[in-house]
């Protein structure tokens, strides 16, 4: 244990470096993805969050 401020900032910096640099690792456990298939004549609604409303889309006139 360091009881010395600026050796602990140190330390700190090491250890995240360490962390974050030196060792980092990203494996991606799972991707949403979404197939999409659009017509010109359908007019659809976007949601922000969650699945869509398809009872809420329009079939524009030709």
């Amino acid at each position: 244990m360091e009881s010395d401020p600026q050796k602990r900032k140190e330390l700190y910096f090491e250890a995240e470096k360490m962390l974050c640099v030196d060792e980092a690792v990203t494996i991606p456990l799972y991707y949403y993805t979404t197939v999409d298939c659009n017509n010109p004549y359908v007019e659809r609604t976007y949601q922000l969050v969650g699945e869509q409303h398809w009872e809420k889309w329009k079939i524009k006139a030709h």
